[in-house]
């Protein structure tokens, strides 16, 4: 095997575990808007995103940029709202 697809194929087992955590963390979002529905609370919680957001930036190593980590969350975040929206 030679070392693209070596590193390839290191890729690809990422991609297995981030699909695998963004359907979890999906489920999770999903209860969390369950929960806020039967109290009448928002979905948009601008203190706990920004947190959240601010705790990433801390956590990131630098195998990616932090723009494009929080671009990337951002998307997450957007989608998870939109799950607890649509319940």
């Amino acid at each position: 095997m030679d070392e693209l697809t070596r590193l390839r194929d290191e890729i690809d087992r990422i991609d297995r575990t981030l699909v695998a955590a963004l359907n979890e963390r999906g489920e999770i979002a999903r209860k969390i808007g369950l929960y806020k529905k039967a109290r009448k609370l928002p979905v948009f919680d601008a203190s706990r995103e920004a947190a959240l957001l601010e705790k990433l930036r801390r956590l990131n190593t630098g195998g990616i940029s932090e723009n494009a980590l929080l671009q990337i969350y951002q998307a997450i975040l957007t989608q998870s709202r939109k799950i607890q929206e649509d319940l």
